[in-house]
């Protein structure tokens, strides 16, 4: 009979938190990415969980290329990914301190959330994760609060420019220039959402 590994509550614990919030993060991009690209995600094999579907990492790539996340975010997932990948995989990581000295990111952990020096380091790391956590899903939560904002404003713009247009039938003066603002209105209107990647809500 297979004898399971062993391991303590504390170090079960650890990794089950991390698993937990891989699964909801996976799940937020596979959602936001099939909202951007418009895809049924319960039927997407790039999305889905079959075999040949994209991994963690090209997801969080995918949207930074898309400049859907900003770089700032991506590289939030970017270290959680490493640490949680040492967590599911290496038996070796037991603890924070073990696991952050094989992914060699301890110290951006801890500059990025910084702690209490006088508490034990291993404490001072799972609050620092706590924290990069809850700074992960609010930026995913954010993000397509942004896209959602842009989303209505543009419909809304839509539905003014075609009640204009139907006005515009008995007035060719005021269709041309209408027409005219259609042609120029990549150039000249500016995103209302641009820039707010950076800004947590309060």
């Amino acid at each position: 009979m297979f004898n399971f590994l062993t391991i303590s509550k504390k170090e079960a614990d650890l990794r089950l938190k991390v698993l937990n919030a891989s699964l909801w993060f996976e799940w937020e991009a596979s959602l936001f990415l099939s909202w951007l690209l418009d895809i049924d995600l319960n039927s997407s094999t790039a999305l889905g969980n079959s075999a040949g579907a994209l991994s963690f990492k090209n997801k969080i790539d995918l949207l930074t290329d898309m400049n859907s996340m900003s770089k700032a975010t991506a590289t939030k997932f970017q270290k959680f990914a490493e640490i949680r990948n040492k967590l599911m995989h290496v038996k070796a990581a037991s603890d924070l301190a073990k696991t952050l000295e094989m992914t060699k990111s301890a110290n951006w952990l801890l500059n990025t959330y910084p702690q209490d020096k006088t508490l034990k380091v291993e404490k001072q790391l799972e609050k620092a994760l706590d924290l990069l956590i809850d700074d992960i899903d609010q930026d995913l939560r954010k993000t397509m609060l942004s896209l959602n904002n842009k989303v209505k404003i543009e419909m809304e713009r839509d539905i003014y420019e075609e009640e204009l247009m139907k006005i515009a039938q008995e007035n060719k003066k005021l269709k041309r220039l209408l027409n005219l603002y259609t042609v120029m209105r990549p150039f000249s209107v500016p995103n209302p959402t641009e820039n707010m990647g950076n800004k947590r809500p309060k």
